[in-house]
């Protein structure tokens, strides 16, 4: 069967265009609603201004808020007419006044967001200028070997290092809730879009009014909607800004730390200075330490007025629950005493154990010890530093329980009466409380300080090591990939692009990739076992499924990363630029490959001719088309040469086709004998078909035979098939004739001589005399 596909080629052209467009339509509007609602709304009237307001590059905050004002004040007072004449509001004008308050108090956050960003950019520039200056002057000569600076100004970087860290989360959080804002404003512009379409599409006055009302409530949410987007805008770039700062404050420390490690010197002086400073605040606490002495007397009191009321608690003479909170006050009032007491004592021995780790780290610099000694310093300050964390967390602990105590016994005294003996034990227990959390606070700054201190021990000792260089390295590397990860690529108003983004839509495309290859495959299995789809069906479902599953996980891919449609955009032009200049055969092949996999002219498995080839149809992928020859040649095609040629199909609806053989006879054969043998010839093969039966043909008398030509029709796969059956019919014909005694003609030519006078004989011998006889004709 033949068809011509050309026709079918340029009818289906424009209908295909049409597809494609609806197609990137839906896809547009699906994934990037924002470019159906090119503007942002602006301020609404109240219920007779349903139209989005006009397009305005950036609206003045205070023009705005100045706007919301006037309509709040408009719509306040039709509620107060309206309860005036002692009607109720209507609802849509009640939860106007509802959403113009909130816009209201929006806007009033836009202000200061927008004011915090414009003095985050006056600190950011002041730091670039700081940074400028730093490494054009440097330090001052008197502070570029200072030891103890150095040791400030690395605190102070690892405090910058941190902080840097808590903005860049914040940045992320910002950047998410400007996403989710902006997903909230596009729903809402949708509804307000669907409130106005329904307005427009209605004749009825009488539902005119409340979808007016319906329309002026969408579009105020919407318009709280943009204020919070603009928020989060400023937001964001307030943030982004103070990163920016805080970047510049960052790089100006490390430059310092270097320049002051090349330079530093810790020399007597220092240590002298630093001890100087520890011995004062040990007197210090010694000083507080003697002042609790004077508190025995207190403390004394304390125990024995416990004691007291425990007697008369244990007698059962008295309140019972009175009892017991002057018990528990006297017990807190004690214990009070004795916490301080140990705190101080124990802030006293860090003072001490620090004085010996600052001589230990000018020991390590101005005297260099041996390697024993620096390893058992080592030691020490390990199971110092693990000593201290245990504490900081014991310490952390008491001073949150110690809290809540006092929250609970404020409710109390909150509820009691006033002058009334429970008021009085439990503001003993409050104040009894407030000292043991500033006790602990006391001992959280000691536990720090030493901390810090034994961490710069550690950090000295292990500066010289290949695991701490190697450490460090590893930081820096580490970093740099984190901020190469972390690179934005483009932005727009659906977000931006960064590496991070690219890396990981890539990674799920790859993985999508893998999942649909392995589900079309598994489906076309399916398909081709149960259910009854030949193997052409199947390859054909097969095909189609991957194509969609490879479009769904790579649309999917970029919505899981948050990757905005339009940051494609630019992209998109230059591939339809490079699509119409250099890609023509490849889009046409492959659109082919789709409409041969939908209309399927031709199927796997099919035997084809298309042009001077002949062949079996093994696979159709979206470029081309393998063919098997009966040569057990692969042949590709590209798929265009399907819709632009002619193509014969001699299976595609049906394999059963009609051939014929043809056969010459002598003159002088019987005809009708002859004709009888070719169908005898034709059945006794039993690859023929009997259905419907042999025709033979008298065709021609030839110059040489009697032309005859024998059709049947047959059952062929491939070609083979076809030459393997005429060739068994030639073998019976060739048979039965043979039988008769029928001979297959063969060419002839007659030679007519003129005998009108005797033919002239010449025989020559050996030498070439020629002779002339008496027989000649």
């Amino acid at each position: 069967m033949t068809f011509h596909p050309t026709n079918l080629f340029q009818q289906s052209t424009g209908r295909r265009l049409l597809l494609l467009l609806v197609a990137l339509t839906w896809i547009e509007t699906t994934f990037h609603p924002e470019t159906v609602t090119a503007q942002l709304p602006g301020p609404t009237e109240i219920l007779e201004n349903t139209d989005p307001p006009k397009v305005e590059q950036v609206r003045p905050i205070s023009e705005w808020i100045e706007g919301v004002k006037k309509r709040l004040a408009s719509a306040e007072s039709l509620v107060a007419k309206a309860k005036q004449a002692n009607e109720e509001p209507a609802s849509a004008l009640l939860q106007q006044v509802e959403l113009l308050g909130r816009l209201e108090l929006s806007l009033g956050q836009v202000a200061l967001a927008e004011a915090d960003a414009e003095s985050a950019a006056a600190k950011r520039d002041e730091m670039h200028s700081d940074l400028d200056e730093f490494l054009l002057q440097g330090l001052p000569e008197s502070e570029s070997s200072s030891f103890l600076l150095l040791d400030e100004t690395r605190d102070q970087l690892d405090e910058a290092k941190n902080r840097l860290k808590r903005l860049k989360d914040r940045e992320k959080a910002a950047l998410q809730e400007l996403e989710n804002a902006r997903n909230e404003f596009k729903e809402l512009e949708s509804t307000r879009r669907t409130a106005k379409d329904s307005l427009d599409e209605s004749d009825a006055d009488a539902k005119r009014i409340p979808l007016n009302q319906k329309l002026a409530v969408a579009t105020l949410a919407a318009e709280v909607a943009e204020a919070t987007v603009r928020r989060r805008e400023a937001e964001l770039m307030s943030v982004r800004l103070s990163r920016e700062a805080q970047a510049f404050h960052l790089k100006q420390l490390e430059e310092k730390v270097q320049l002051l490690n090349d330079n530093a010197r810790f020399d007597q002086v220092e240590l002298n200075a630093q001890l100087a400073k520890l011995a004062e605040q040990a007197n210090e606490l010694k000083n507080s330490l003697a002042e609790m002495k004077g508190n025995d007397t207190r403390r004394k009191y304390l125990e024995e007025q416990w004691m007291s009321t425990q007697r008369q608690l244990d007698a059962s003479t008295g309140d019972k629950s009175m009892l017991q909170e002057e018990l528990h006050a006297y017990h807190l009032g004690r214990s009070n005493l004795d916490k301080r007491e140990e705190i101080l004592k124990t802030a006293l021995d860090r003072l001490v154990d620090s004085q010996e780790i600052w001589k230990r780290r000018h020991q390590i610099i101005s005297q260099r010890p041996a390697k024993s000694l620096l390893s058992e310093w080592e030691d020490d300050n390990e199971q110092a530093l693990s000593q201290l964390r245990s504490e900081q967390r014991i310490a952390k602990g008491d001073l949150e329980d110690f809290r809540n105590q006092l929250l609970a016994t404020k409710v109390k005294l909150d509820k009691a009466a006033e002058n009334s003996p429970e008021a009085n034990w439990y503001a003993q227990q409050a104040t009894a409380l407030q000292g043991m959390i500033q006790s602990q606070e006391l001992n959280l700054d000691s536990i720090q300080s030493a901390l810090q201190l034994n961490a710069k021990m550690q950090r000295q000792l292990s500066s010289d090591s290949l695991t701490e260089n190697a450490r460090q390295k590893l930081a820096e590397f580490w970093e740099t990939v984190e901020g190469i990860w972390n690179t934005e690529i483009t932005s727009s108003e659906s977000g931006r692009v960064t590496v991070e983004k690219v890396v990981k839509a890539l990674l799920l495309f790859f993985v999508g990739f893998v999942f649909a290859r392995i589900i079309s495959r598994w489906l076309g299995r399916h398909l081709l076992g149960r259910m009854d789809i030949d193997a052409s069906g199947a390859a054909t479902v097969q095909s189609l499924s991957f194509y969609l599953l490879l479009v769904l996980f790579s649309l999917l891919a970029l919505n899981v990363v948050r990757v905005p449609l339009t940051a494609f955009t630019v992209l998109g032009g230059a591939v339809a630029l490079g699509i119409g200049f250099g890609s023509q055969n490849i889009v046409n092949n492959f659109i082919s490959g789709l409409i041969l996999h939908a209309e399927r002219p031709v199927k796997i498995g099919d035997l084809i001719q298309i042009g001077e080839l002949y062949g079996n149809v093994e696979h159709i992928g979206a470029r081309s088309t393998r063919i098997r020859t009966g040569d057990n040649l692969e042949i590709i095609v590209p798929n265009s040469k399907f819709l632009q040629d002619n193509v014969v199909n001699f299976t595609l609806s049906s394999d059963k086709m009609r051939t014929h053989v043809t056969v010459g006879v002598a003159y002088g054969s019987p005809v009708v004998e002859v004709a009888q043998l070719l169908k005898r010839a034709v059945v006794g093969t039993g690859r023929a078909s009997k259905e419907p039966p042999p025709i033979v043909l008298f065709k021609n008398f030839g110059d040489n035979s009697l032309e005859f030509e024998v059709h049947f029709w047959i059952r062929m796969r491939t070609m083979m098939d076809r030459r393997q059956i005429e060739s068994a019919v030639r073998y019976q014909v060739a048979q039965l004739f043979a039988e008769e005694g029928i001979t297959v003609a063969f060419p002839q030519r007659d030679v007519h001589l003129n005998t009108n006078s005797p033919l002239v004989v010449q025989m020559a011998d050996s030498d070439h005399n020629l002779t002339q006889g008496p027989d000649a004709l």
